[in-house]
């Protein structure tokens, strides 16, 4: 087997290129706040910082974040645009490394447990950049990296298919519930002379309950979920289909809905409701934007009593029936995405370490 023996140094370098903080753009900046863990890429930037000089990276760059690495937090560029001091920007030196093979490498638990075991700092620790060019890897001829590589992405490829069928679908579903009960043109409404909707507190409709801390396990049965979506996995749960709310920072005000057991943290509320009441509660929170109501001076907080306190116009039973009667498929269809989504990326995740050690070829 022809493969060689290099350090990450031998065929990849750090960029340090600078640009100033007022050339930045919300779809091109990344933080480690807006990359996603256990490998999942990036979402669009929240916020962006207003002083100082954030580092450049191009397409076909890696983006590692550099805090906390056993989040797993890495992207490949496919743009060019900025990120921040705290996400690593490697580049490929030449021609004898594929960059997309280098992605794969670098997504790796051995690369990650590489990076912890060199990280300095317990409550938020940091990778050492000199250790990590150290980093020993085996390297194939480029035409084995390149065959390798369109494996591994043809996975990453329906995985983001799916996510672009999720986004259509949840937005469409959003839409039904603007037109229904926003702008209140639901189905037959021109024959409707008055509405005969409750005006009711979200208190007297569902439960409240705020999350509470949980420690992350690798190998954990049940998906953690922070402020912004699954940040980790427990052995145990502590709630199933619920909807969460983002409680604090730049997440602050995020819904979410999860039918699945879960473990909810404690920068999240927690909200229980019917079951013929949830969808139309989860995009009645969506669409009144909870940020807005967020208090706090340092960070946005939300707190129940604001959540509480919201007044809902509530349709007759009959409407909410006929909304879940179309909403229910569409929400059903998004969850058996997301559970392809799952196992494609247990999949491509099995398969990985063995392509990259050339286990597999």
């Amino acid at each position: 087997m022809d493969w060689e023996e290099v350090t990450l140094k031998d065929i990849a370098f750090y960029r340090n290129e600078k640009v100033k903080c007022d050339k930045l753009s919300f779809d091109s900046y990344i933080s480690t706040e807006n990359m996603v863990l256990d490998r999942g890429g990036v979402t669009l930037a929240s916020s962006l910082p207003t002083t100082g000089s954030s580092n450049i990276y191009f397409k076909a760059d890696i983006l590692v974040s550099n805090i906390r690495p056993y989040f797993k937090k890495i992207w490949f560029a496919d743009k060019t645009g900025a990120c921040s001091n705290d996400v690593l920007v490697f580049a490929i030196k030449n021609e004898k490394i594929d960059a997309s093979y280098l992605y794969y490498k670098l997504s790796t638990d051995n690369f990650f447990d590489y990076v912890m075991s060199g990280s300095n700092g317990v409550k938020m620790p940091r990778g050492n950049k000199k250790s990590i060019m150290d980093y020993k890897l085996l390297l194939p001829p480029l035409k084995t990296q390149k065959k390798i590589a369109n494996i591994l992405s043809n996975y990453d490829q329906l995985i983001e298919n799916n996510n672009q069928r999720i986004k259509l679908l949840e937005s469409m579903a959003e839409e039904i519930y603007k037109e229904w009960f926003v702008r209140l043109r639901f189905p037959d409404y021109e024959k409707v002379e008055k509405l005969n909707w409750n005006r009711k507190r979200l208190n007297d409709i569902c439960k409240f309950f705020n999350g509470k801390s949980a420690v992350n396990s690798e190998d954990g049965k049940y998906p953690i979920y922070g402020a912004n979506g699954i940040i980790g996995s427990n052995h145990n749960y502590n709630y199933e289909n619920i909807i969460i709310i983002g409680r604090v920072g730049i997440y602050c005000g995020n819904v979410f809905h999860i039918k699945e057991k879960c473990w909810a943290t404690d920068n999240t509320i927690i909200i229980q409701a019917n079951e013929d009441d949830i969808l139309f509660l989860k995009y009645y929170l969506q669409f009144k934007n909870l940020n807005n109501y967020a208090g706090g001076s340092a960070q946005p907080l939300l707190t129940q009593t604001q959540i509480k306190s919201l007044v809902v116009d509530y349709p007759s039973k009959q409407l909410i029936k006929n909304f879940n009667t179309i909403l229910q498929p569409m929400d059903k269809e998004i969850g058996n995405l997301i559970e392809k989504n799952k196992n494609l990326k247990e999949t491509r995740d099995l398969l990985l370490p063995r392509f990259i050690n050339g286990k597999v070829m």
